[in-house]
């Protein structure tokens, strides 16, 4: 899983695979949690968040040829 929330600096990903991540709790996106990102030809998939983006959570964020596949979430969204 990768984690993000500034906007003081910008991510970039290439290629990347994100696969089978958990959170729990009330945190956001099982996969990822990016602000401020560019994700280009990256894999989402069998990832789970307790609240809010199983797959991922952006803000900010520019998404490329991705793919978000058999993602989880309790509360909300697969991807938000």
């Amino acid at each position: 899983a990768f984690f993000n929330s500034t906007a003081s600096f910008r991510t970039l990903a290439n290629n990347c695979r994100f696969e089978d991540n958990a959170i729990y709790g009330s945190q956001y996106g099982g996969g990822s949690y990016v602000t401020m990102a560019e994700l280009n030809n990256c894999l989402f998939a069998r990832n789970y968040a307790a609240a809010h983006g199983g797959g991922l959570t952006v803000s900010s964020s520019k998404i490329n040829n991705c793919t978000i596949v058999s993602n989880r979430v309790n509360v909300g969204g697969t991807t938000t």
